[in-house]
């Protein structure tokens, strides 16, 4: 046998004697990741305007675009270190587009290891009712939140719609922003919040902030045409209405119960959702 041959059965014999668990372990995983990479990582509520700076930021930056989800639907959109070796993204600069990720220890721990940026984009939450409305009446009922289908959907009436977005949606909400407003990154200044407001308002001040903070070097013309890239391009934005203020047509009622929602945690600042 030749030691060419001999050497290839020595690597599928060590191959085999390996454990698995251990070749796709997170801790596997992070070891590979190399230490000057750059990965900036676009966590959201959803309707946030995410989408389209989503689309802003990948093609201003220009990297490598790695979506850390292996699957949507009812899915939660848990973070899965896997999908960076899935891509070879092992050293390159990475960009991971809009994830409705909640925070946890595990969400953690990957935001340590693999020298991840994030950026969280947050929206007024009386107004994201009315855009989750209108998601749901043109779009797939797949939540991961709550269930709903197309047959019980179109049984509703607007106004029990919006009910059901309120007592089964927005529940989802507070638990996503707790979790993130109590998070050390988030009380370390780590995490760079956006607002769909603010973006909206002045995009260029937004991504300037937003690139400032990533470490990126702001180049003006670039930045417009990036912008001007998103709003004409091909690509879709999944932007509803674009507007702000939408939510004062809830009722008095729906206000009062989005407001008992938050007064669960009497310790969190939520001023910035609207609250």
């Amino acid at each position: 046998m030749h030691s060419a041959d001999l050497q290839i059965k020595k690597t599928e014999s060590g191959l085999k004697s390996e454990n698995p668990a251990k070749i796709y372990s997170h801790d596997a995983i992070y070891r590979k990741l190399q230490p000057d990479r750059k990965h900036v990582w676009l966590v959201c509520a959803p309707k946030s305007g995410s989408t389209w700076l989503s689309v802003i930021l990948e093609d201003y930056l220009g990297w490598a675009r790695v979506s850390l989800v292996p699957g949507y639907d009812r899915r939660e959109q848990e973070v899965d270190p896997l999908q960076l070796l899935r891509r070879n993204a092992e050293s390159g600069n990475v960009f991971s587009p809009h994830q409705h990720c909640r925070y946890s220890v595990s969400t953690s721990e990957f935001i340590a290891r693999a020298n991840v940026t994030v950026i969280l984009q947050i929206r007024d939450i009386f107004d994201t009712v009315l855009s989750f409305w209108d998601h749901l009446e043109t779009h797939k009922k797949n939540l991961p939140m709550a269930y709903m289908d197309d047959t019980n959907w179109s049984a509703l009436s607007k106004e029990k719609k919006v009910d059901f977005i309120i007592d089964l949606v927005i529940p989802w909400y507070f638990n996503f922003y707790a979790g993130w407003f109590s998070s050390p990154e988030y009380k370390a200044g780590a995490v760079k919040v956006i607002s769909y407001e603010d973006l909206l308002s002045d995009p260029i001040c937004e991504m300037k902030n937003i690139l400032h903070h990533c470490k990126v070097e702001v180049e003006q013309q670039r930045l417009e045409y990036s912008l001007t890239k998103a709003n004409t391009g091909n690509k879709s934005t999944l932007k509803n209405v674009g507007v702000t203020g939408r939510g004062g047509s809830l009722s008095e009622r729906q206000v009062e119960r989005i407001h008992k929602l938050a007064s669960y945690y009497p310790k969190i600042n939520f001023s910035s959702i609207g609250l």
